[in-house]
């Protein structure tokens, strides 16, 4: 377990929910605890963390805000370790976003950016079992019905978090992913388009082809297709929405 902080430490100038909700997440990695291991009890941390209830009830909100931990009630319910997904970085990343008047097309420069890197690495660090998981994928993209878009957008959103994965590049595939799905969740709606999606699926085959060769570079070129091609429709159909300020909500 984490040692307690000594007097001198920094900590004592934070707040006790901060610092034994920190210590929460050190302890569980130092115990190698992943998603779904539940952690101790209240009581027990209050003893081995030196904190009053209410500072470790405050802890493990602060941790159930974030999406790292969920509080399961009932017989043998309890705080539990949750695997952290990006929507849920994406929800505070907005917040940031928000304050310093950021728009949508902002968001969208930037997947320009950061999404072709993200290709770039999967080419070049995906494994055997990655491309097997990422070929499935679009095989499933492909058989589905043509007319739902919303299906259709939610598999391909799967999709790219997949590559993000493979890419073996937390940072990178997390806040690319991230910024994914800001961009998305608003302008999903207007994506009601057969030829887009048609489009997007040739794409995609394009895309797992370069990164099943080891292709890093047309990786990369594919995506900034892939990108242009959105930039092209969000110009065409929703222009307002590019200049939109982004909300935390």
């Amino acid at each position: 377990m984490s040692p307690a902080p000594g007097p001198r430490s920094p900590d004592r100038a934070r707040k006790v929910a901060e610092v034994v909700a920190r210590r929460i997440l050190l302890d569980a990695e130092e115990l190698g605890l992943g998603p779904g291991d539940q952690l101790m009890a209240e009581t027990k941390m209050m003893e081995i963390y030196s904190a009053g209830r209410a500072s470790v009830r405050e802890a493990l909100r602060i941790l159930e805000v974030q999406g790292v931990v969920s509080i399961r009630t009932g017989r043998g319910g309890g705080p539990v370790l949750e695997r952290l997904k990006t929507r849920d970085v994406g929800d505070s990343l907005k917040l940031y976003l928000q304050q310093r008047h950021a728009t949508y097309g902002d968001v969208l420069v930037a997947r320009k950016t950061m999404d072709p890197q993200v290709g770039w690495h999967a080419a070049t660090s995906a494994t055997r079992s990655d491309k097997q998981v990422l070929r499935r994928m679009l095989d499933e993209i492909g058989a589905l019905p043509a007319a739902d878009h919303h299906l259709l957008g939610s598999s391909s959103q799967r999709f790219f978090a997949a590559m993000g994965a493979a890419a073996h590049n937390p940072v990178l595939s997390l806040l690319s992913q991230a910024l994914r799905d800001i961009y998305s969740w608003r302008v999903h709606g207007w994506f009601d388009d057969d030829q887009y999606w048609k489009g997007n699926l040739v794409r995609l085959q394009q895309l797992l082809g370069m990164i099943e060769a080891g292709d890093a570079d047309a990786a990369e070129r594919t995506i900034q297709r892939e990108l242009a091609a959105e930039v092209s429709f969000a110009r065409r159909y929703f222009p307002d929405v590019l200049s939109e300020r982004v909300e935390w909500d």
